[in-house]
């Protein structure tokens, strides 16, 4: 088997690739200041950008109006809007 790792946020998977334990894709907000540093080596291309899509259940739920309220609140905030 070869040899992995595992980074189970994209926190951790940027403290790995900043480690030097590999290459990724990381998250722009992320990236942005190791690059400025110089912590971190862009590879080069041009940056990957996928639409995201938020999924509920269809029953009327107090709880899940208010996380998909704040799910949607926090990717106008932080995500590039296209």
């Amino acid at each position: 088997m070869a040899p992995r790792h595992l980074a189970p946020s994209t926190h951790d998977l940027t403290y790995a690739v900043v480690a030097g334990l590999g290459w990724g894709m990381l998250l722009t907000m992320q990236a942005e200041p190791l690059l400025a540093s110089g912590d971190l080596v862009a590879l080069g291309g041009e940056p990957v950008t996928s639409a995201l899509y938020w999924q509920v259940a269809r029953t009327p739920s107090t709880l899940l109006e208010g996380l998909t309220g704040a799910v949607l609140a926090a990717a106008r905030r932080e995500l590039v809007q296209g």
